[in-house]
C-alpha cells in the first residue's frame, strides 16, 4: 500500500513542507555553531585579546575547514601580532608573523602590505637577498603599481646577484622617475652587464637629457660608445669633460685608459700622473715624507 492511498494529497504537501522545515533548521542549527565560535573569536580580536581570538578561529577552522573567512580572520591575527612584536623589538617574530599573515590571506592589497613589512623587516635582520627578492617579487604580483614594493625587488634581485629579474622592475621605475639619476646609471649598468649595450646608451642618454652635467653619466657612456667602435664621440665627450672638469681624477684615469687603447701611451701617462697626484691618499703619502 502506498502513502499516497492513505494520506490526502494537501497532507501529503504539509507533509513535505514539514519535513524540508526541519532539514533547513538542522542545517541552520549546525550552521549556527560555527558562527557563534567565530563570533567569539572576532569579539576577542576586536577587544586586542588576540590569543583568545587565535585560539577561537583556530576551533572554528577545526569545525568547518572549508570556511573562507577564517583564514582572513587568522591572517588579520597574525598582522596584528607582527606589529606588536615590532614595536617590542622582537624583529624575528615579526617577521615570521608577516610571512604567515601573506600566506594565509586571500586579498591582494593586505597580502602584498604583509610582504613589504616582511621583507623590510628581513632587510633590517641580514636575511640573504635572494630569499627576500622572492617575497619582494610576490609582492609586486600583489601591488604592481607599488613604487616600495617594485625597488624592493629591484634592489633584491640586484644584490642577488640576478640582473636580468633585476631589470624590469629598474625599467618600471624609471619610466616612472626619470629625474633620479643614480637609478638611471644603475639600470643602464646593469643593461651593459647583461650585453644590452645599445639599451644602456640609450639609457645615459636619457639620464644625460635631465642632468647633462652629471659627469659619472657622462664618463660610463663614454666608455660604452667606446666598447662599440664608436671611437670619435666617445673621445669628444672624454675632451668635453675635461676641459670642464680638468681635476677630477675618476675622469683623468678612465680617459688615460682610453687613450692607451688608442694609441696615445704618452698622453695616457700624463693624465694618470695628474690623477694620482689628485687622490687624497697620494696627497697624504707625500705629506707624511716631508715631515
Amino acid at each position: 500500500m502506498s502513502i499516497s492511498s492513505v494520506i490526502s494529497p494537501r497532507a501529503l504537501k504539509a507533509t513535505w513542507t514539514a519535513l524540508i522545515a526541519l532539514i533547513v533548521a538542522g542545517c541552520a542549527t549546525t550552521g549556527s555553531h560555527h558562527s557563534e565560535t567565530e563570533r567569539e573569536a572576532r569579539r576577542a580580536f576586536d577587544d586586542g585579546r588576540l590569543q583568545e581570538a587565535r585560539t577561537y578561529a583556530q576551533m572554528a577552522m577545526e569545525e568547518h575547514p572549508g570556511d573562507r573567512d577564517l583564514p582572513q580572520l587568522l591572517a588579520a591575527i597574525d598582522r596584528a601580532e607582527a606589529r606588536q612584536a615590532r614595536r617590542d623589538g622582537r624583529l624575528k617574530e615579526a617577521y615570521q608573523l608577516y610571512r604567515r599573515a601573506a600566506q594565509r590571506e586571500s586579498l591582494p592589497r593586505p597580502r602584498g602590505d604583509d610582504l613589504m613589512a616582511a621583507v623590510e623587516i628581513g632587510q633590517s635582520l641580514g636575511e640573504p637577498p635572494g630569499r627576500l627578492a622572492v617575497l619582494a617579487q610576490k609582492a609586486v604580483q600583489d601591488r604592481p603599481g607599488s613604487m616600495e614594493a617594485r625597488r624592493n625587488a629591484a634592489t633584491l634581485w640586484d644584490n642577488a646577484g640576478q640582473p636580468e629579474r633585476a631589470l624590469p622592475h629598474y625599467r618600471w621605475i624609471w619610466r616612472k622617475e626619470r629625474t633620479d639619476a643614480n637609478l638611471g646609471l644603475r639600470l643602464a649598468a646593469l643593461l651593459k652587464q647583461v650585453g644590452r649595450t645599445e639599451e644602456s646608451v640609450e639609457v645615459y642618454r636619457q639620464v644625460l637629457l635631465k642632468k647633462p652635467d652629471n659627469v659619472q653619466a657622462n664618463i660610463n657612456l663614454a666608455g660604452t660608445l667606446a666598447e662599440t667602435g664608436r671611437q670619435r664621440e666617445a673621445r669628444r665627450i672624454y675632451e668635453d669633460l675635461l676641459e670642464t672638469y680638468p681635476e677630477n681624477a675618476a675622469l683623468l684615469m678612465r680617459y688615460a685608459g682610453f687613450l692607451d687603447r688608442n694609441g696615445q701611451p704618452d698622453r695616457a701617462e700624463q693624465l694618470r700622473n695628474k690623477a694620482r697626484q689628485l687622490m687624497p691618499g697620494v696627497q697624504r703619502r707625500e705629506m707624511r715624507e716631508l715631515e
